[in-house]
């Protein structure tokens, strides 16, 4: 099936391709400035930034459901977004998958992402929330081009049931108190992705919503058939939920994302992968929309834990050697990715999971300093070549 071809942008992996995750605020260590973050990022030479920006953070809604700009936070984050564009770099992507709710929502709100039961008058004006949420957002920052409106949208996680029980259930559980199936996930994330499309597009119409990336945990096959369930809610005349049907999968995303870790170092794997999810994007009549890659990376501990190296320097450094394959990959075989999200630029002494050592960095609270690890130093000297002077990077690392 050929592409649609309405989409008002062309794919530029060259100039955008090396991308980075990070908080500015939150999960992350308190010693970290958000200036030391700017000028680290600005000087690694990366082109794209995800940046988090909850809507619990930056909106509040009163008892009638009518939302307004929490100033504080917002002003903060101007201070963020300006200092990216100061910095030469303006593509930039706002994730958002904590969003508000209405005043009659049932749920405990502990899990990340509760959603009230589709069906539900709840529901709707959850939808209408996010709506409206998202024109607030996009209207206040129109220098982001990019509004990526959940995440990991095929897990637990991200998507769940009033009252989940967070932390009490893995991912290969279920239990239907609590979890929706992955075509009630697929549905849900078709109406999120709708609603919050009308908003950002009534904020700016110059901005783009970036699918919500379903994460490929249980494998490729999985994930390329959760993506096609998507489609399949589009395509079926039923969606989106209180409006008029709309079958034109534009009018829900504009840009393809997922987040196709390599954690074992064979390429080979993503591009296999990739390639099978862009397929269902194919065969759906979006062959020409661009993808955004919002994570990928290596933590230090898989390959301890795993007993392929003796430690986590040893794993660091072997993990960076990946990167040459990785974006070689990427740029020769997967002509529809435009940029890669590195997850993420810092170390953390203590966080959720797995996520402490995934860092192309260092973390202050547990070396009192912000040195580039192998990891940084490969993809350092991969985007700006191997004569590049690494004492660019070394600003806020002991002795420099």
């Amino acid at each position: 099936m050929q592409a649609k071809k309405t989409l008002n942008y062309k794919i530029e992996p060259e100039k955008y391709l090396f991308g980075i995750c990070e908080l500015f605020e939150g999960a992350i260590d308190k010693q970290i400035a958000p200036e030391e973050t700017l000028n680290l990022i600005r000087n690694m030479g990366f082109g794209s930034m995800r940046v988090w920006m909850h809507h619990k953070d930056l909106l509040v809604s009163d008892g009638n459901d009518e939302i307004s700009l929490n100033q504080d936070a917002v002003s903060r984050y101007h201070s963020y977004v300006n200092g990216l564009t100061e910095r030469g770099i303006s593509h930039i992507v706002s994730m958002n998958h904590s969003y508000l709710y209405p005043a009659d929502f049932d749920g405990k709100r502990t899990a990340e992402s509760e959603i009230p039961l589709p069906g539900s008058a709840c529901y709707l004006k959850f939808l209408q929330m996010i709506e409206r949420s998202y024109e607030l957002v996009s209207r206040e920052f129109p220098e982001i081009p990019y509004f990526e409106v959940g995440n990991e949208v095929n897990m637990h996680r991200f998507i769940c049931k009033p009252n989940y029980p967070y932390g009490k259930l893995t991912e290969k559980d279920y239990d239907e108190r609590y979890c929706y199936t992955p075509v009630e996930k697929a549905q849900i994330t078709a109406d999120i992705c709708y609603y919050a499309r009308r908003g950002v597009k009534k904020g700016n119409p110059s901005a783009f919503v970036v699918l919500p990336a379903p994460t490929p945990y249980f494998g490729y096959t999985d994930c390329a058939a959760f993506l096609d369930k998507i489609y399949t809610a589009v395509e079926s005349g039923k969606y989106p939920t209180g409006l008029p049907a709309d079958t034109d999968a534009d009018h829900y995303f504009e840009v393809l994302s997922w987040h196709p870790y390599n954690f074992g170092g064979d390429s080979k794997i993503f591009v296999d992968g990739c390639n099978e999810m862009y397929a269902v994007a194919q065969k759906h009549g979006d062959d020409g929309k661009k993808v955004f890659i919002t994570e990928f990376g290596y933590h230090d501990f898989d390959f301890v834990d795993s007993g392929r190296c003796k430690n986590k320097q040893e794993a660091d450094a072997l993990q960076a050697s990946f990167f040459k394959t990785d974006f070689a990959a990427f740029r020769e075989q997967l002509p529809y990715v435009e940029t890669v999200h590195i997850f993420r630029l810092y170390d953390w002494v203590a966080g959720p999971g797995i996520e402490i050592d995934f860092g192309l960095f260092t973390s202050p609270a547990e070396t009192g300093e912000i040195r580039p690890k192998e990891k940084g130093k490969a993809l350092f000297y991969l985007i700006n070549g191997q004569d590049a002077d690494i004492r660019k990077i070394m600003l806020y690392a002991k002795g420099n």
